[in-house]
């Protein structure tokens, strides 16, 4: 798994100031 900065996250992860996570 990748742990992708908020920058590349979604719009609901960035709303609450998480990173976002993809299956790699």
């Amino acid at each position: 798994w990748d742990v992708i900065n908020v920058e590349g996250g979604t719009d609901a992860w960035k709303a609450q100031g998480r990173p976002m996570v993809y299956p790699n």
